[in-house]
């Protein structure tokens, strides 16, 4: 990835990385709902034995995963060095939070592929509520600001 040369090229890139992380599952599930549906209208077993169990483990796997990245993420934001320039310390926000939106879009991925094979609506409110979540990690001006603790002249150059 191209190393910025502004503090708002830095911002700019940490917005793209999140738009990118929030559309690429969806269009995944896209393409691979087009596929599963050129087998005969979906390949869903309605005899599954053990769907509950892949259910509740799919929930339990995100659910761990998810909180995980956050609780990382948010400690390794506390440990970016305050006094290193702005640059440095928006690439290594941007850094950190890609495995955060690394970790959502896996589990949006496997809940969506899961929907897929099962046509479970429940999986398919597990995927709508990811989605939700990872809209609210958006990464405002503000939120960068906030977490990063930048005073009052690295707010202002981040526009």
């Amino acid at each position: 990835m191209k190393q910025p040369i502004t503090p708002k090229e830095g911002i700019r890139q940490i917005q793209t990385n999140f738009w990118f992380a929030l559309i690429l599952p969806l269009v995944v599930f896209t393409l691979a709902h087009f596929i599963v549906s050129l087998f005969q209208g979906g390949i869903a077993s309605e005899q599954a034995k053990f769907s509950n169990a892949i259910f509740i483990g799919l929930i339990g796997s995100c659910i761990l995963v998810i909180t995980s990245t956050i609780w990382i993420s948010r400690s390794r934001i506390k440990k970016i060095d305050k006094a290193a320039p702005i640059l440095k310390k928006l690439m290594d926000y941007r850094d950190i939070n890609l495995w955060t939106y690394i970790g959502l879009d896996i589990c949006l991925l496997l809940s969506a592929v899961y929907y897929l094979l099962e046509d479970n609506t429940q999986i398919l409110f597990l995927s709508i509520s990811l989605i939700i979540l990872l809209i609210t990690l958006f990464p405002t001006k503000e939120r960068i600001a906030h977490d990063l603790e930048l005073n009052q002249k690295e707010r202002f150059e981040i526009g």
